[in-house]
């Protein structure tokens, strides 16, 4: 492959940008969630006249009636993006007093930062999937791509796009489910994703169904409305039990389970749930869970409204419950016997 690296300067990418000859966000890139400190490192590398790594380009369609077109960035979104936020003043971009803002640049500083040079590697004209692959070399040294973004890389379909969709639900940030790590590399769709499937089929081992799935909805997934429609419901039943924000609920391997069987409950076994009822058993059910890690009984805790009455809890259940939380949490056995024990104790007691 002959590719050829040149300079060009911050105001030709910012004029490529605006006028879309650049285009900065193929599906198959990470998802932009640098953390603001990172973004205000990057722009202070530029004030400071200091080098960052190449950016990749490759060729994109071409009218060939007008001679116009437009190259796709491979690898650099987020520094791109970052560059063009500063320059326009983005509110997505929170700079710390240190680091002035551009308009409050002196006019020599705006001429500096406009005629910085960034080294571009363009990769010339290439098919979709030779760009892909080059994605993934270049993401396979220092900081190597994980699975679920090499999915990512690989597959656009409905079943990856709901996963998209559920993500950006508030349930998620409001309970503090995922750390910012964790978003960057795609973690929680990787949960999501993990969910979905779970629900359309099974439980299963670890992550070892996601690309088959992935694969057999390449090119439709019919029922993605109904599913949608299911977990958004699912999940909104589960919000509007309003459980303590320090409950283990929004640990991932017990919140796994309180969607999986609820879903359940709720849609394949077709029975209603009473909300202030599935609050009061569910908080009991984790209270003892956890106790189980204490040396005495929290008698306190115990006695909260609604917890007195549910300690008829199978103990064995209850101490197999938590055991399951400690180690293999992904096993697909693991998961089962969890579930059923939630099943059975917190959503359909005897």
């Amino acid at each position: 492959m002959d590719t050829t690296a040149t300079n060009k300067r911050v105001r030709e990418l910012i004029s490529d940008l605006e006028e879309k000859r650049l285009i900065p966000n193929p599906k198959f890139q990470r998802r932009l969630v640098w953390a603001q400190k990172h973004k205000a490192e990057f722009i202070n590398t530029i004030l400071n006249g200091l080098p960052f790594p190449e950016i990749y380009i490759a060729a994109g369609n071409v009218d060939v009636e007008t001679g116009k077109g437009y190259s796709m960035l491979v690898d650099g979104q987020q520094r791109i993006t970052t560059i063009y936020e500063y320059f326009s003043d983005s509110p997505n971009l929170e700079l710390p007093p240190s680091i002035p803002r551009y308009a409050d640049l002196s006019v020599e500083k705006k001429k500096d930062f406009l005629e910085y040079k960034v080294v571009v590697r363009d990769l010339g004209n290439l098919e979709a999937k030779e760009v892909v692959e080059i994605f993934e070399r270049i993401n396979s040294t220092s900081y190597s791509l994980n699975a679920i973004e090499i999915s990512n890389a690989r597959y656009d379909n409905e079943l990856k796009d709901l996963a998209e969709d559920i993500s950006s639900l508030k349930f998620w940030d409001d309970r503090g489910v995922f750390r910012i790590n964790e978003i960057k590399r795609m973690q929680d769709i990787n949960f999501i994703l993990t969910i979905i499937i779970t629900i359309i089929s099974d439980y299963f081992n670890r992550d070892d169904r996601i690309e088959e799935f992935l694969i057999r909805f390449n090119d439709t997934f019919e029922s993605k409305s109904k599913v949608q429609y299911e977990l958004q419901s699912t999940i909104g039943f589960i919000d509007d039990l309003s459980l303590s924000y320090s409950s283990r609920a929004w640990q991932i391997a017990d919140l796994f389970t309180l969607i999986v069987e609820t879903h359940r409950v709720l849609f394949k076994e077709k029975k209603k749930l009473d909300q202030k009822n599935s609050k009061s058993l569910i908080e009991s059910f984790y209270i003892f869970v956890d106790d189980q890690k204490r040396s005495s009984h929290d008698q306190a805790a115990l006695e909260l409204d609604g917890i007195e009455k549910h300690k008829n809890f199978d103990q064995r259940k209850i101490e197999r419950y938590y055991s399951l939380t400690v180690s293999g949490t992904n096993n697909r056995a693991n998961r089962i016997e969890r579930g059923y024990i939630f099943h059975d104790c917190a959503l359909v007691p005897d």
